[in-house]
């Protein structure tokens, strides 16, 4: 769990550096990130209403898209855009991110710290989550797809969640372990995709305070 004055200032840097790594991208990747998860149609038209959308889209191009193997964010960490200490840690762990299905398994709203389950990996890993936002609205046995990112030792997230009651998790699961699924690694621009679907079929508003 991060501290909360550390937490307030690598969050003022998440927001500060996600712009500036957009400016590593160029408009065709946009293009090819919304064509992939199906937000953007062949003429270049967003076809969404959700305004959350179009932070996917760019978190997508961001991050899970890459070009030659590197993504915008590693163009980014290369070239050493970070002003401060906590622009360059965000930034280092921004290429570290990782995504997965989770259940809450505590909050502690006090310390705005969520522990989360990872249900996709085989060692069951918890982690302790700082997001102020989140922890004051978060309900233990909740499942939510969260994109995680290593900061200082602790762990936040980059604001992209999809929530779903914890009576979706079979159904989940079964999605997840189908043959067109299987082996998705957390690292997979298919994984996000398809939480990005079943975020539509079955997930559940997230609500900040």
């Amino acid at each position: 769990m991060l501290d909360l004055e550390l937490y307030k200032k690598i969050s003022a840097a998440r927001k500060k550096m996600n712009s500036k790594v957009s400016e590593f991208l160029s408009s065709a990747a946009v293009l090819r990130a919304g064509r992939y998860l199906r937000l953007i149609d062949k003429n270049g038209s967003f076809i969404s209403d959700d305004e959350e959308d179009i932070k996917r889209v760019i978190y997508f191009s961001n991050c899970e898209l890459k070009t030659d193997g590197k993504s915008a964010a590693d163009l980014a960490l290369e070239a050493d855009i970070g002003e401060n200490e906590f622009e360059k840690e965000y930034l280092k762990g921004l290429v570290r991110a990782f995504s997965s299905l989770f259940e809450v398994v505590d909050v502690n709203r006090k310390g705005a710290c969520i522990t989360c389950r990872d249900l996709l990996n085989s060692e069951k890993r918890e982690y302790e989550v700082t997001d102020i936002g989140f922890s004051k609205t978060a309900k233990i046995s909740n499942l939510i797809f969260n994109i995680i990112i290593p900061v200082y030792g602790g762990f936040i997230s980059n604001g992209i969640v999809f929530s779903f009651q914890s009576e979706y998790k079979n159904a989940i699961m079964k999605e997840y372990n189908s043959i067109e699924n299987r082996g998705v690694s957390s690292h997979s621009p298919k994984r996000f995709r398809l939480f990005l679907y079943l975020n539509r079929k079955m997930g559940t508003p997230v609500i900040y305070e």
